[in-house]
């Protein structure tokens, strides 16, 4: 039997000191345990205009790695890594309409940095809400969704069986750099029973048209013969543009109308230049005269280099215009009476 001499005694004795003590010394200095490794953010959707909570709705961040539908409450809840930045004392959080909240640095690329939400009947949300530096559960965030607004009705046309399926053109009134302007809004077309919808429109003013529709319907239709056709109808009942009535939307409104376009004949119209044209391409504009405006069209034809299409009787604005380094443009003012329009001629000059 072996016995330990003093030293051997010394070394084993610091080697089982160490190997017990360990663990205490780590959990004593190590500061992981003593703070949870995620955060909890607790949230609701609310209408904008009636402050109500929304349920069902979609939730979800615009990294599109988290997800929640919203109770009957319009509450939502995520649960995300733990932000590590520390506390900002001069940044703030806009949460939803004006609520704010104090915002740090994030440091975690796991970590969402931001939250929208979805809902149908609803506009998208223009600007996602910061969440990244959200580490209270305090801290509420506030979502908030726009009712979208619509315009609905049917458009009549005399005589026809349902077939004729009609366009329709949405304006919308805007105002930049201090001047008035009426933006293109959306397209439909009716269906079969003439009914149309304008959806997921902001408030805002509006116009409506119809577009030009040529009858082509075979029990009435002759080739050769004189054509007929539907010229553009501008909300309820106006010739032209500028006279249309303006449609004022809030917020979640519903404007209902009925529009009626009357049948009148159309006749072929060719307008050519004085100049050489050397484009191929020329954009043409024309609307009835003093009162410029979407609805009628004619288009150019580079074969011959001229402006055609139809039109019904009216006196016209003709506008042409090319692009590129040496634009050039011209208009000239054209007369429909009963009859085919050809010969008059456009003189382009440097825009």
């Amino acid at each position: 039997m072996h016995t330990l001499r003093p030293l051997q005694k010394i070394l084993v004795a610091l080697t089982l000191t160490g190997f017990f003590s360990a663990p205490q010394i780590s959990a004593q200095s190590g500061t992981s345990m003593d703070r949870p490794e995620s955060d909890t953010i607790h949230g609701v959707v609310v209408n904008s205009v009636t402050h109500q909570a929304i349920g069902r709705a979609l939730v979800y961040s615009t990294d599109s790695r988290y997800a929640a539908m919203t109770d009957d409450r319009g509450r939502f809840e995520f649960t995300v890594p733990r932000a590590e930045a520390a506390p900002s004392q001069n940044s703030s959080l806009y949460v939803g309409t004006g609520q704010q909240l104090p915002v740090t640095p994030n440091q975690d690329a796991g970590r969402p940095s931001s939250l929208t939400a979805r809902k149908v009947g609803f506009l998208p949300v223009d600007e996602a809400v910061d969440i990244s530096q959200i580490t209270s559960p305090e801290q509420v965030v506030t979502i908030s969704l726009t009712p979208e607004a619509h315009i609905v009705g049917h458009v009549l046309l005399p005589g026809s069986d349902g077939s004729d399926k009609i366009a329709l053109e949405l304006y919308r009134h805007d105002v930049r750099n201090g001047q008035e302007h009426w933006d293109p809004a959306g397209n439909v077309a009716t269906r079969a029973d003439g009914g149309f919808r304008f959806a997921e429109l902001p408030e805002g003013d509006y116009k409506v048209l119809t577009l030009e529709m040529l009858d082509r319907d075979p029990l009435t239709f002759k080739p050769g013969g004189q054509l007929y056709g539907y010229p553009p109808l501008y909300y309820p009942s106006a010739a032209d543009f500028a006279t249309a009535a303006t449609i004022h939307l809030a917020a979640g409104e519903m404007f209902e109308l009925t529009m009626s376009p009357v049948k009148r004949a159309y006749y072929p119209v060719k307008i050519g230049f004085t100049n050489v044209i050397t484009t191929p391409q020329i954009a043409v504009r024309v609307w009835p005269q003093g009162h410029p405006g979407p609805g009628f069209s004619l288009g150019y034809d580079m074969r011959d280099q001229s402006i055609q299409g139809l039109l019904p009787d009216g006196t016209y604005t003709v506008q042409a215009t090319t692009f590129g380094e040496h634009a050039m443009s011209g208009m000239l003012n054209v007369t429909v009476s009963g009859g085919p329009l050809a010969g008059p001629a456009v003189t382009l000059a440097p825009a």
